[in-house]
């Protein structure tokens, strides 16, 4: 098993989840619209890394970034994008 942790500046975030060469066969929802509420950042990354350790691992990073990215729209988010 993989512990993935995000440091926050109010929280930190750990998942764990399991480590395998192949892309799983389990429904893994994608995260929500991220717009940059900090009160949703934590559901949003805890929901970005399953999806990719689930479903997009054996990706390359860059395109690993660029899904992220595209559920990262609206508000303050939008503007550091």
């Amino acid at each position: 098993m993989l512990i993935s942790q995000v440091g926050l500046e109010e929280e930190e975030v750990a998942v764990v989840v399991p480590q395998s060469n192949t892309e799983s066969n389990i429904e893994v929802a994608k995260p929500q619209t991220f717009n940059g509420k900090t009160k949703k950042v934590s559901g949003f990354l805890t929901a970005c890394i399953l999806y990719i350790r689930m479903k997009i691992r054996n990706t390359e990073i860059k395109e690993q970034i660029q899904w992220v990215l595209l559920y990262i729209q609206r508000g303050l988010a939008d503007i550091w994008k």
